[in-house]
């Protein structure tokens, strides 16, 4: 594993289309590695396409990988493209993960094309995921092709980052294709 490691600042690693690669895989991965780099500051994992992500993974990615790093400054996950992704995952980033990184300046989170997110993840992720993360510099956030995201939620969204990340100087928000968002609001 990464025991050997422990001195690691920065971990970039892309398992795009994978197909191999599963909640269980992601269990090994912080079981085994991530819990035991304390100094890392900067953590990129990439799962685009690989259908066998769920709920599950991001769990374990949470409980037993983000927990334990404290001292991430720099935090982007993908996970474009993994049909089996939900609101309970974002839950879970939210409630398990997100909510021990204090120390974030830049979050990166990519939800492209995950069809089973609703309202309800982007309202757990407003609620709970943003709420302990208050250095926020840069913020990128892409739900886009997330059909079942209507305007109510994503309102919500904008209005808690403008009362509650004033530190923010690149904000990047996407829903495109995301048919029941109108820009209503946000304009305003």
């Amino acid at each position: 594993g990464l025991k050997n490691y422990s001195q690691l600042t920065s971990i970039n690693i892309d398992f795009a289309f994978c197909k191999q690669i599963t909640a269980a895989t992601m269990g090994h991965l912080c079981f085994q590695g991530l819990k035991y780099l304390p100094q890392l500051t900067s953590l990129t994992l990439s799962f685009p396409w690989c259908q066998q992500i769920t709920d599950h993974g991001i769990g374990y990615l949470c409980q037993e990988g983000l927990k334990h790093l404290t001292k991430l400054t720099s935090l982007s996950l993908d996970f474009e493209g993994c049909e089996r992704v939900s609101d309970q995952g974002l839950k879970i980033l939210s409630s398990k993960g997100l909510k021990y990184l204090s120390k974030l300046t830049l979050l990166d989170l990519n939800f492209y094309q995950c069809l089973l997110i609703t309202d309800a993840g982007i309202i757990d992720l407003s609620a709970q995921g943003l709420k302990e993360i208050v250095q926020l510099s840069s913020l990128r956030l892409s739900f886009a092709k997330c059909f079942k995201v209507t305007a109510t939620p994503v309102e919500n969204l904008w209005n808690h980052l403008l009362d509650n990340h004033t530190n923010l100087t690149s904000l990047n928000l996407s829903f495109a294709e995301c048919t029941e968002v109108k820009t209503k609001g946000i304009n305003e």
